[in-house]
């Protein structure tokens, strides 16, 4: 399943030739995702107007799940909306094996960062994937 991941800005809530498009995507199956949700203008009311399956978290509330409290509250507000919106919430960023758990203990249904896998190149998983290799997802 492929999950475009974008960045909200004013104007992709403005242009309807862009949330038009975004839609066409949708009803082929692309998944759509708020990227760095919690960091940028974008609000609660994004997540009822854009044409998306979920967001992912921004990592400043992924780091900060751990040590503060106002942080893990906004971030268990924000899953919780989410998925009273029927949307997939993703944490993006993750690296200790302590953010995985509290963001899970929150709800978070899926997890991406260094935890997982460093960077790599298109071309290292096509040549994976060439020669036949797999790709495991934990």
């Amino acid at each position: 399943h492929m999950v475009f991941e974008f960045a909200e800005t004013p104007v992709l809530r403005s242009h309807s030739m862009i949330q038009d498009n975004l839609r066409r995507l949708r009803d082929l199956g692309v998944g759509l995702a708020i990227d760095a949700f919690g960091s940028s203008s974008a609000s609660v009311m994004d997540l009822r107007d854009l044409p998306v399956h979920g967001v992912k978290l921004d990592q400043r509330l992924v780091r900060s799940v751990l040590v503060d409290e106002t942080y893990r509250a906004l971030t268990a507000g924000v899953i919780d909306i989410a998925h009273r919106l029927g949307l997939v919430v993703i944490a993006g960023g993750v690296e200790r094996p302590e953010e995985q758990t509290a963001l899970s203990v929150l709800g978070c249904d899926n997890h991406q960062g260094f935890l997982y896998s460093q960077v790599v190149s298109a071309d290292a998983i096509d040549a994976l994937l060439a020669a036949g290799g797999r790709i495991e997802i934990p």
